[in-house]
């Protein structure tokens, strides 16, 4: 893959990441059901995982330091029980779990690894969506609301 392959192959947002993530962990909601998965949208979410942690060729930094993204993903790992303490470390686990979403996808009959995995895409849609809302707030102006209370107290 070229270079400006790997720069533009994945244009997930955080919207559309946290859309796969419930997504997959509905399909292994239905195998843990006894139903037959779509194991497309697990493929799915391991491919855009994958595309936001592993390095671009060049030195270019990781994908899964722009802004928004090394938090949630980091959070994951630590649920997860995994040890990462540098970038590094959440990188290769978050790659580490995007393997496990794709060996899943190609054998589908694991119910245990399939609870595991759904608690995985459950929390990371979770941090996501908490970041999203984050980025959306409105920031809290605490001095004005001072100020005001401020006034109307000196003015009785």
């Amino acid at each position: 893959m070229s270079y400006a392959a790997r720069c533009t192959a994945s244009r997930a947002s955080k919207h559309d990441l946290a859309t796969l993530a419930v997504n997959a962990a509905i399909e292994f909601e239905r195998t843990i059901a006894g139903l037959t998965p779509d194991v497309g949208r697990i493929s799915r979410l391991a491919s855009e995982l994958r595309a936001k942690a592993e390095p671009l060729p060049g030195g270019v930094p990781f994908r899964l330091i722009e802004p928004g993204y090394l938090a949630p993903l980091g959070n994951i790992v630590r649920r997860s029980d995994r040890s990462a303490k540098t970038v590094e470390a959440v990188q290769a686990q978050i790659i580490e779990i995007a393997n496990e979403l794709d060996r899943f996808a190609s054998d589908a009959t694991n119910q245990g690894s399939a609870e595991q995995l759904r608690d995985v895409c459950l929390a990371l849609h979770n941090e996501l969506l908490q970041e999203l809302m984050a980025e959306e707030a409105p920031a809290h102006d605490w001095q004005r609301e001072f100020r005001s209370v401020e006034a109307g107290v000196s003015a009785t």
